[in-house]
């Protein structure tokens, strides 16, 4: 927040005008007012909680990283905001425009592909046909994103929602080998660091930072009541706002 100093010559009459600065944040369906996760519930993203600015949330359900780096592009010359927040979505996903595709294994290992028609077959064909999902892959691209968005814009702070890697990227394409106790959460999140430490801003490039909400709020107590529940992992309102309290230290860091 700022202020605009002015003054009357006619009245003599000194006066500020506060200014408040703009957010915008982006993401995937954990951002979007529209997702089936929260039709009918007075939801609040975490980005809402900055009381002290004028936040604009633009999400998209299933949406793929490129959709969301196309977007921002886009509201950014819209909307001209003094800080972005990039909510990163999961690397198995594809969008055409406004129709999105994710592939993937169930946790019968059943190989599925979501999508309007054809669209299904194409998420199958791009999976087993290319190498566009393999994990070196997935991570040179997304790092040619972030490196994208900081250019369009000089204040970005950037974020997963959900993890970029999920359980069959790590379990098959990885040869960490997990240790007692330690959860499968935490395994993506330190190869994630180990792989993708300059997506990151200097200010969060620590071993102590959760760079994914779906991570933070997993290593949580009571992660239950942080997610929308009977196996919807979307976060609650509970679960938004304790990721507001974890991300504004850092965020504080590049806004004020």
């Amino acid at each position: 927040m700022g202020f605009v100093c002015g003054c009357s010559i006619l009245t003599n009459f000194c006066f500020a005008v506060v200014v408040m600065k703009k957010i915008l944040a982006i993401g995937d369906s954990y951002l979007d007012q529209e997702c089936d996760s929260y039709k009918g519930q007075d939801i609040k993203f975490w980005p809402e909680y900055f009381d002290d600015a004028s936040v604009v949330v633009i999400g998209g359900s299933g949406a793929s990283n490129d959709w969301i780096l196309n977007t921002t592009f886009d509201a950014i010359q819209e909307h001209k905001p003094d800080l972005v927040i990039c909510q990163w979505s999961q690397s198995m996903r594809l969008s055409f425009h406004n129709n999105h595709v994710s592939v993937g294994f169930d946790k019968n290992d059943n190989f599925y592909s979501t999508g309007r028609g054809a669209l299904k077959n194409v998420g199958e064909r791009v999976y087993f046909d290319s190498d566009h999902f393999r994990v070196d892959v997935l991570i040179k691209y997304m790092l040619r994103r972030i490196k994208m968005v900081n250019a369009f814009h000089n204040n970005v702070f950037h974020v997963f929602g959900p993890n970029f890697f999920n359980h069959i990227h790590f379990k098959e394409e990885t040869d960490v080998v997990k240790r007692p106790g330690q959860t499968r959460s935490r395994l993506v999140y330190e190869h994630m660091l180990q792989n993708m430490p300059e997506a990151f801003a200097p200010i969060v490039q620590t071993r102590d930072f959760m760079f994914s909400q779906e991570n933070f709020l997993k290593l949580q107590r009571d992660y239950d009541k942080l997610i929308i529940g009977n196996g919807d992992v979307h976060p609650s309102n509970e679960g938004h706002y304790l990721t507001y309290k974890y991300f504004s230290k850092y965020i504080r860091m590049l806004y004020d």
